[in-house]
């Protein structure tokens, strides 16, 4: 039963990947749109987050962070204090908006986001009392 659940999964990768990277009548190749590196995914943050004035202020050397094909910040500091800060700005900056989610489950508001559908959630979460700000 094992090697026909093995090649059954095997030749839908094989069919899925011929469809996605070859046209299908009208309808385009879709896996390189669909590529997590190449496709629309790119136009979701910005390339290279630049530092504010506020930030470079306070390093106490000058810091060079390197940003390689896949996005991964590479920092490079004089001392460790400032390689920290950078590292600590850079992870909270691309994860600004799931740190703001979060703490809005945690607190019972996810459904000024969300919208209606989520107040059960937030009643829940209400009653474990975990309020913040």
């Amino acid at each position: 039963m094992r090697k026909i659940s093995f090649w059954i999964w095997t030749i839908l990768a094989i069919v899925s990947a011929y469809l996605l990277n070859n046209q299908q009548g009208n309808i385009p190749a879709l896996g390189y749109l669909l590529s997590p590196t190449h496709g629309f995914w790119q136009q979701m943050e910005p390339a290279k987050p630049e530092f504010p004035a506020a930030v470079s202020a306070q390093l106490s050397a000058p810091v060079e962070v390197i940003w390689d094909s896949t996005m991964v910040p590479h920092v490079f500091a004089e001392n460790d204090a400032d390689l920290y800060f950078v590292q600590g700005y850079i992870t909270a900056s691309m994860r600004r908006w799931q740190m703001d989610f979060q703490t809005r489950a945690a607190s019972g508001r996810i459904s000024e986001v969300i919208g209606a559908a989520a107040i059960d959630f937030d009643k829940a979460m209400r009653r474990k009392g975990m309020l913040i700000g």
